[in-house]
C-alpha cells in the first residue's frame, strides 16, 4: 500500500514562538475579539509538533505518492483586519505560518526522491473539497487496480 500524503506540512525544527509576546503586539479591542481564535491556532500549532511531525520523517518501504496543493491559502478576513491594524503581528506570525508557502515537493523529495507529485489546483484548505477528493479516490482506486 502507498504512503499517500495530501499537502503535508512537516517540520525538521520544532516550531518556536512566544504567544504572550504575539498577543501584546495587538490592541485590546482586537485581543477581546480575536484573541481565543489565535490563541486554539498557535495551540494547534504546537500540538502538531508534539504528534510527532517535526524532526526527520520516518523512512517508508514503498511507493510514496504526494497531491501538492498549488495555491497559497488565503488569509481570511479576519487575519486580514488583524493586519491591517496590527502590521507588527504579521511579520511576527510569519513563522507560525510560514509553512504555508513550503514547497512541500521539494522538502519531501529529500526523504522520498522516487515519489510521484500531482499538484492539485487547491490550497492545503480546500484539498479536502469533494471536487479534489474525487481526485484521490480515483487515483487509489487505479493504483489498486494495477498494484
Amino acid at each position: 500500500m502507498p504512503m499517500v500524503m495530501l499537502d503535508v506540512f512537516w517540520r525538521v525544527d520544532p516550531l518556536q514562538f512566544d504567544e504572550e509576546a504575539l498577543m501584546k503586539l495587538l490592541p485590546q479591542e482586537l485581543i477581546d475579539k480575536y484573541g481565543s481564535g489565535i490563541r486554539s491556532y498557535a495551540k494547534a500549532m504546537n500540538m502538531y509538533d508534539k504528534l510527532g511531525r517535526q524532526g526527520v520523517p520516518p523512512m517508508y518501504n514503498g511507493d510514496v505518492v504526494l497531491f501538492r496543493a498549488t495555491e497559497v491559502e488565503p488569509d481570511s478576513d479576519i487575519m486580514a483586519e488583524i493586519y491591517a491594524t496590527a502590521p507588527q503581528f504579521k511579520e511576527a506570525w510569519k513563522d507560525v505560518i510560514s509553512e504555508r508557502s513550503m514547497d512541500n515537493a521539494a522538502f519531501w523529495r529529500q526523504y522520498y526522491p522516487d515519489m510521484e507529485v500531482y499538484n492539485m489546483q487547491a490550497h492545503h484548505m480546500s484539498m479536502l473539497e469533494s471536487q479534489h477528493v474525487e481526485k484521490y479516490v480515483e487515483w487509489l482506486d487505479n493504483y489498486l487496480k494495477n498494484h
